[in-house]
C-alpha cells in the first residue's frame, strides 16, 4: 500500500497524495510500478551503452560481439554483419549485463572481471536511482533460461515457468504478450524488481 506522502510510483517525482491518489481511473500499483521501472531501464540503457562505448571503444564493442556470436569464421561473420541490427535485442544486454574481459584480454579501462552494468554501478553508485541500482543488481544477478509460456493476457502479461527449476512467475510484458501462445518456448532473463516481473 503506497501511502499518501511516499513519492509516487508512476515516476512523477511528485507525492502520491499530489498525483495519482484521487485519479479517477484507479491504476493498480503494479501498473504504476512497471512504468516506473520500465522509464529507469529506458534511460539506465542509453548510460550503459555511452559508459560501454567510453570505456571500451569500437575495438572493445567488436571483442566483445566475436565472443557474443563464439567468434565466426568469415562467412559467418559477413552474415552478422548484414543482421547486427536485427539482432541487437539479443546481444546489447549480454554485452551490457554479462560480458566479462577474461585471462586472454588485456584489461581495458579497469573493466577486467566485471560487466560493464557492474562497473558503471561501482563508479556513478551515488548518482544512481535506486530503481536504476536495482535493475542492475537484477539483471546482472539472473541468467538466461528456457521459459514455457503458461498463460498469456495479450498486451498486459503472462505467466512463465523455468523449464529446468519449475519456478513460476507473472511478468508484465505489453509487446511480446501479442506474439507468444501457451506452450511456448522462450529463451530470456526474468526478473523481479520491488515485485514487478
Amino acid at each position: 500500500m503506497i501511502k499518501r506522502n511516499q513519492p509516487c510510483p508512476c515516476g512523477s517525482g511528485k507525492k502520491y497524495k499530489k498525483c495519482c491518489l484521487n485519479k479517477q481511473n484507479i491504476v493498480p500499483e503494479s501498473d504504476l510500478a512497471y512504468r516506473r521501472l520500465s522509464k529507469a531501464y529506458e534511460d539506465l540503457e542509453i548510460k550503459l551503452e555511452k559508459f560501454f562505448i567510453k570505456q571500451c571503444g569500437e575495438e572493445g564493442v567488436a571483442d566483445g560481439l566475436e565472443e557474443f556470436f563464439c567468434w565466426p569464421e568469415e562467412d559467418q561473420a559477413q552474415y552478422i554483419d548484414s543482421n547486427l541490427e536485427a539482432m541487437q535485442d539479443l546481444y546489447r544486454p549480454w554485452l551490457i549485463y554479462d560480458w566479462e574481459y577474461d585471462e586472454d584480454n588485456e584489461e581495458i579501462n579497469g573493466l577486467f572481471g566485471t560487466s560493464i552494468a557492474q562497473a558503471y554501478l561501482k563508479k556513478f553508485n551515488k548518482r544512481l536511482s535506486s530503481d536504476e541500482k536495482k535493475l542492475i543488481q537484477s539483471i546482472s544477478q539472473k541468467p538466461y533460461c528456457f521459459w514455457e509460456i503458461v498463460d498469456v493476457t495479450p498486451g498486459r502479461e503472462m505467466v512463465i515457468e523455468n523449464i529446468m527449476t519449475g519456478l513460476k512467475m507473472t511478468v508484465i510484458e505489453r509487446m511480446m504478450t501479442t506474439q507468444v501462445n501457451p506452450k511456448d518456448i522462450i529463451f530470456t532473463r526474468a526478473v523481479t524488481v520491488d515485485g514487478v516481473g
